[in-house]
């Protein structure tokens, strides 16, 4: 054979590498190559998170770098702790792949994207495996829904395995806003999760939602993720939530009202009220078991109000079921000129 035909065979044996499992490009010597053919996952739980890692080798020439790691679904994601790889060097991808409700066999992809010498190429790594139901989790989340002065109940859901495989519980990992108290055998691969929410304030917090991660003794599902969600609700409501008055209204009118209302239903009773620096003073009335009314009005000294134009908020404190909740309400005085 000539040499010219042993060139030709040497460059169709490069092509065909190629297409499994390796990136070549053309003659700038530079080629990757992976550690196997697929990334398989195995035969893998539909709970919780799979972590696998494929090495990729530059068994070129020269230096390549790794621009980056397109995925064929939202559920495989992939990470190298480097971004070239140099000839010779080996570097691992780190993947990440996070069932979406999908039982069955697992067919993706991902598409690391490499420049060398002779510009950008491209490497395909088949991602297989088989997603099987082994445990269940009722309810698939678990949410507190409260008022911010409640009393803080404990909220449970139960984990079983399909096929009555026992199992312990070993360790539960949390989000700040929720803990957890303790587990039940209720049978054999049967257990009931409970948990609560810690005493702390709760009245700068609105919505909160985090994985709750289980780990188990179970022989395949080691690891089971639930959605913990914290849903905080003023217990009181304001009305008006703002007001807006010239100096002369509030002498000439003797002020302004606003009413106070529990949301839930329950009693309340105006603990306090801070006017955050306003000239004006406050005094209640009781419409209601659940609603108060306030009537401010402008302070002793009401010769000041002239001078002390601006934007206040006042806050108000409740007490309500337990103990007690605030709520504000934004006041603008304007001068008389405006």
């Amino acid at each position: 054979m000539t040499r010219a035909g042993l060139l030709a065979v040497a460059l169709v044996a490069l092509t065909t590498n190629c297409s499994e499992g390796s990136a070549h490009s053309g003659t700038s010597g530079a080629l990757l190559q992976l550690e196997s053919p697929t990334l398989d996952l195995g035969v893998v739980g539909d709970l919780a998170p799979v972590k696998r890692s494929i090495g990729v080798k530059n068994v070129g020439d020269e230096e390549v770098i790794i621009e980056s790691i397109d995925n064929s679904c939202h559920c495989t994601t992939g990470v190298m702790e480097k971004n070239t790889i140099s000839p010779g060097e080996t570097v691992q991808i780190d993947v990440n792949y996070v069932q979406d409700s999908k039982l069955g066999r697992v067919d993706e992809s991902m598409r690391l994207r490499w420049v060398g010498s002779d510009g950008a190429q491209v490497l395909d790594i088949p991602v297989v495996g088989h997603v099987k139901k082994f445990m269940t989790v009722s309810p698939a989340s678990i949410e507190f829904e409260i008022l911010a002065s409640d009393d803080k109940s404990s909220q449970y859901f139960e984990v079983a395995s399909v096929d009555d495989q026992d199992f312990d519980v070993v360790d539960v990992h949390l989000p700040k806003f929720i803990e957890y108290i303790g587990t039940e055998r209720l049978a054999t691969g049967r257990h009931r999760l409970e948990f609560g929410l810690p005493d702390d304030d709760y009245s700068n917090i609105e919505f909160l939602k985090s994985e709750i991660e289980i780990e188990t003794t179970h022989p395949v599902q080691r690891h089971i993720q639930v959605l913990g969600i914290l849903n905080v609700r003023n217990a009181l409501i304001v009305e008006p939530t703002a007001v807006v008055a010239r100096v002369s209204d509030l002498r000439e009118q003797g002020g302004f009202d606003v009413s106070v209302t529990r949301v839930d239903g329950g009693a309340l009773s105006i603990a306090d009220v801070d006017t955050g620096g306003a000239p004006i003073q406050a005094s209640y009335r009781t419409d209601s078991e659940t609603r108060q009314s306030i009537h401010f009005i402008p302070a002793a000294g009401a010769e000041q109000l002239p001078t002390m134009p601006g934007d206040f908020e006042i806050i108000v404190l409740a007490n309500v079921g337990i103990g007690t909740d605030m709520v504000s309400l934004k006041l603008k005085i304007l001068d008389d000129s405006i």
